[in-house]
């Protein structure tokens, strides 16, 4: 017993304990944030919220678009901003990739608080979603809303109807939790993340006003499978790489197909899709509180393999979630014609810069005529 006082008793440990304490604290204050590792999700959900509500005095939306990689990678706001200033109004995105609804509905909440012109959302969706939603939190998703007001998260994880563990709870709450394996590359490859920090100052500057501009010039058209498991074959670790592709447009590639392959999903009702519908309700609340028109938006999927069922899919949308769904619905499902699809596709989710004008000025198009119609009631 002895021995246990005379350790309680030692000024070090409590020593320890303030330093822990100390660095805590600073981390919650967000002193840690600029040293994140970039393209982790948090490092994404701080860069995008933050980027545009920087350049604010800029660019001052009318229309917010939200979504995920679909939208980030596949809509140009540049574009969308020309075409829609004939109507004098502008639009920004906040679209993050891998965001779950609830990482949405907080993103949604932090730029609204400054952004107090908006009028209109447009929501691109992902037509698969219902189907591969998590009934619990997801490391991602800890890792992306671990970045907001944890005060707001806590209700927000529990509205969302997630099975909440209190390990969720800790990661959420402690900085030294959710930060551990981040500080712990970093602590393992500090050169790595130095040079991570000057490319995203880099990017920031090249980006301008806007939160990522797609660059990629590859394309789904440099291969030639014509089916699921071609693909996987052909795109494998060993195998070979076409003229003007390299090892990492490959590996995406490879990395899609497989997902594409393994997720083999129904079309039907289940305890998923109506907890998906509990949580797109409750965004849709949220919008509709604030007196926002929603803008609901399918956005194109490359169609040359037909591996997945999405005009099923868009229909199960349109009936068991039509209460939810604005009237304002823009399918671009088969914008683009079948035998074209590869050639604006950067690997089988996401598209590339063609693709990315191609989507952009169909969706403008299609936004302005519902802007057009409803000035002139």
């Amino acid at each position: 017993m002895s021995e246990y006082i005379k350790f309680f008793k030692d000024s070090s440990i409590y020593i320890f304990f303030l330093i822990i304490v100390l660095i805590e604290i600073a981390m919650q204050f967000g002193c840690y944030k600029p040293f994140i590792k970039r393209n982790s999700y948090a490092a994404n959900v701080n860069r995008i919220t933050e980027h545009i509500l920087d350049h604010q005095s800029e660019l001052d939306p009318d229309i917010l678009i939200v979504g995920t990689s679909l939208a980030y990678e596949g809509i140009s706001v540049d574009i969308l901003n020309a075409r829609f200033s004939e109507l004098g109004m502008s639009v920004q995105s906040v679209a993050i990739p891998g965001a779950e609804l609830i990482v949405q509905s907080l993103a949604v909440d932090k730029v609204l608080k400054k952004f107090k012109n908006v009028k209109y959302i447009i929501h691109v969706n992902e037509a698969e979603m219902p189907w591969v939603d998590f009934s619990s939190l997801s490391d991602g998703t800890l890792a992306m809303i671990s970045e907001f007001d944890r005060l707001i998260v806590y209700k927000e994880i529990y509205e969302h109807g997630y099975n909440v563990k209190y390990s969720d709870l800790a990661y959420i709450g402690v900085k030294l939790i959710s930060y551990r394996k981040d500080i712990g590359d970093f602590i393992l490859y500090p050169d790595k993340r130095i040079k991570g920090i000057g490319r995203i100052r880099r990017e920031k500057l090249s980006s301008g006003k806007f939160p990522y501009l797609n660059e990629y010039k590859r394309s789904l058209a440099m291969y030639s499978f014509t089916n699921l498991e071609e693909c996987i074959k052909d795109t494998g670790q060993f195998s070979s790489i076409p003229n003007n592709s390299d090892e990492i447009h490959r590996d995406a590639i490879h990395r899609t197909c497989l997902l594409a392959k393994n997720q083999n999903l129904t079309t039907e009702k289940s305890v998923l899709t109506d907890l998906y519908k509990i949580r797109l309700q409750h965004l849709y609340k949220k919008f509709n509180d604030r007196n926002l028109k929603i803008i609901n938006v399918f956005p194109p999927l490359p169609r040359f393999l037909d591996h997945v069922d999405y005009p099923v899919k868009i229909q199960f949308w349109k009936t068991e979630y039509s209460d939810i769904l604005s009237g304002r619905t823009i399918n671009l499902y088969d914008s683009i014609p079948k035998e074209e699809s590869p050639k604006y596709f950067y690997d089988l989710v996401h598209m590339n810069q063609e693709g990315n004008k191609f989507f952009s000025e169909k969706l403008a198009s299609e936004v302005l005529n519902i802007l057009r119609s409803e000035a002139n009631k």
